[in-house]
């Protein structure tokens, strides 16, 4: 009888230690649902809906141009809603927790949160965390044309930059190398500085931001309906506003950059647009 009892008192444990494990296990489900529910209720809340609209894309304001940014040429875009801020690392954070993301980028000490993520290649955004997120969500997600991206920079503006044509550390994040602003070599939290007039914010620097568009070295040819340039070359694609390292010059609205496609570096973000 004693057997018997010894036996079934250890079935009885055997069981509650399981359910204590199962209790365990349900509750870091649900703490880590939770924590991406958070960053997808973030992103959607981040979306601002961009006017349709004509514009002058490329270098045609008084100041030297490089070959990369003309012809000035007129474009038509069409409304569209893009995110606010760029990606954040809790947004990329989240992708990586749902197990969708393979690449979990170093932050550089410089925290993560509300930061820019930064570390990320085209790649990584267009094959790993565009498809999560629209499946997650339900709705497409992609990153915006380089017309799309300086239409939203310029915000009705015809300046080097959306508020004028002088810059100061009151007004963006950069300057790291030459030592304008500082030698703190970090990006800073987004929304850190004033959004432009269509309520964007850091699309002067703080991280370059990946767009579709493959990269050519004049505007010669270059499509006037707002859509991505998808010839030239594809191995490598177009990053626009500057970053923390840059000089002023590279954070003018005009301003191109590139680099592959299946480059990371400290310096690199992106923001989306919602179809």
């Amino acid at each position: 009888m004693h057997v018997n009892q010894a036996i079934n008192a250890i079935k009885q444990l055997n069981i509650e230690i399981k359910n204590i494990a199962k209790q365990k296990r349900q509750a870091q489900e649900n703490q880590r649902q939770e924590v991406i529910n958070q960053a997808i209720n973030e992103l959607l809340n981040n979306l601002l809906t961009l006017p349709s609209g004509q514009f002058s894309m490329g270098c045609d304001h008084g100041v030297a141009c490089k070959d990369k940014e003309i012809p000035a040429h007129s474009v038509f875009i069409t409304s569209f809603r893009v995110m606010t801020t760029e990606v954040t690392f809790a947004l990329w954070d989240a992708c990586v927790i749902s197990g969708e993301c393979k690449v979990q980028p170093d932050d550089e000490g410089w925290s993560r949160g509300d930061r820019p993520v930064i570390g990320i290649s085209y790649l990584d955004i267009v094959e790993q965390f565009i498809p999560w997120l629209s499946r997650v969500t339900g709705n497409h997600f992609r990153l915006p044309s380089e017309a799309e991206w300086e239409y939203a920079a310029r915000a009705g503006s015809a300046s080097q930059y959306s508020w004028g044509n002088s810059i100061s550390c009151s007004k963006a994040r950069y300057g790291n190398y030459s030592g304008d602003c500082g030698n703190a070599r970090k990006t800073v939290p987004v929304k850190s500085y004033r959004a432009n007039d269509f309520g964007l914010y850091d699309m002067h620097g703080n991280v370059w931001e990946w767009t579709q568009d493959c990269w050519k070295d004049s505007y010669n040819g270059a499509p006037n309906n707002g859509k991505a340039w998808q010839s030239g070359n594809c191995t490598s694609r177009v990053l626009r506003g500057g970053s923390w390292v840059n000089n002023p010059g590279y954070l003018r609205s005009a301003d191109r950059n590139y680099r592959p496609a299946s480059r990371r570096y400290s310096d690199n973000g992106f923001r989306l647009v919602q179809e």
